[in-house]
């Protein structure tokens, strides 16, 4: 079960353990001192709505209790500030929510696992979440799985068993299913117009499967095998010829980047640390390197740049952040604030902003926690 205080840094690998499913899988995964962490369609849900009360830009949040989580809208400036209350969702003792906010609406994909369930793998359900209430698009599903929705926000990837679905993101209705020959189950990447990303991770490495959507089938297009070891957090580049994602062995975690088959970028890529320092690098090779070390939570800046977390080495500077997202306008960073020197002594773990001028605007709530941006 995933704790409520305490260093919510080493939740997040307790979580990514989970998402592994096997046995085997699990061993790619070292106990981490610290980073990171539906087919019937019930008419209502339980959840319980609040009034509107903020201004933009603003964000969704959960604040984590035992049996519910509470959904606020808060403001980018002053996450403690005034907020909406958008929704207490419950669940069942322990676990948390996961959610997503659609691209190009006021709405979020909320997954739980819903009072008297006990098996996040399989009795998750799916809620469509707006100001106005809550409608229960899919159950039956894999918590630790996640939910991505697609850039036009018209579908939703999420996971059933071995199978990565495509769903309708305003009917629930499943669109199409991909399962792989792996026995661990897809995590869902991206999905722009009929494509669809995907990673699998088995006992040889970590694999992006490129697939196409039509008609109700999911064919796959290319297989590309990104890292000989667990890998998280993909991000995508605006035009698909790029992957960064999370490498971890053992305690040492890094941010690599993946050239995709038949889209070679062109030049060199612009990497930026979270503190702002910035450098011009070449794309690594997908088979060899180690990557950037000391890094993590790559995401792709609204210029076509890469934002990462970056920390120094025991004994230096304490104190750095992960990113979370960017804002549509790509001025305001949704960040993790963490007060420690890096992974093996994470400190307190803080929801924050980062402003246009670098400065931070920070929750003194430690049980806040971040989701991604809200369109008014």
């Amino acid at each position: 079960m995933l704790l409520l205080r305490g260093q919510r840094f080493s939740r997040y690998v307790q979580r990514f353990a989970r998402r592994l499913a096997t046995r085997w899988a699990l061993l790619l995964v070292l106990p981490l001192v610290g980073l990171m962490l539906g087919l019937a369609m019930p008419a209502a849900t339980e959840i319980e709505f609040g009034q509107r009360d903020g201004g933009p830009p603003r964000l969704l949040a959960a604040e984590f209790h035992d049996t519910w989580s509470t959904l606020w809208l808060v403001s980018a400036d002053d996450l403690d500030g005034s907020r909406t209350r958008l929704a207490d969702v419950p669940h069942a003792p322990g676990w948390d929510v996961e959610a997503a906010t659609a691209p190009d609406r006021s709405v979020a994909a909320v997954l739980s696992l819903p009072p008297g369930s006990w098996d996040a793998k399989t009795q998750a359900a799916l809620d469509l979440v707006t100001e106005r209430g809550a409608r229960r698009l899919a159950t039956g599903l894999d918590l630790t799985g996640g939910v991505v929705w697609s850039d036009d926000g018209e579908h939703l990837l999420a996971r059933r068993g071995n199978s990565l679905l495509a769903l309708g993101a305003d009917s629930g209705e499943e669109l199409g299913r991909w399962s792989p020959p792996s026995v661990s189950g897809p995590y869902g990447v991206a999905m722009r117009h009929d494509r669809i990303w995907a990673v699998t991770i088995d006992a040889w490495g970590s694999t992006l499967s490129e697939l196409a959507l039509t008609n109700g089938r999911v064919a796959v297009l290319s297989r590309t095998r990104i890292a000989d070891g667990a890998t998280r957090d993909w991000a995508l580049s605006a035009d698909g010829s790029l992957l960064a994602f999370g490498v971890q062995r053992g305690a040492d975690l890094s941010v690599r980047v993946a050239a995709l088959a038949d889209r070679q970028p062109e030049g060199e890529l612009l990497l930026s640390s979270a503190s702002g320092s910035a450098a011009r690098m070449a794309v690594p090779d997908i088979a060899a390197g180690d990557g950037i070390p000391n890094s993590a939570a790559p995401v792709w800046r609204s210029d076509g740049g890469l934002q990462f977390g970056s920390w120094h080495d025991a004994g230096d500077e304490d104190g750095f952040v992960l990113p979370l997202s960017w804002d549509a306008g790509g001025d305001w960073l949704a960040v993790r604030s963490f007060s420690g020197s890096g992974p093996g002594d994470p400190g307190e773990e803080r929801a924050a902003v980062q402003r246009p001028d670098g400065s931070l605007s920070t929750s003194t709530d430690g049980n806040l926690r971040l989701f991604g941006w809200w369109h008014e």
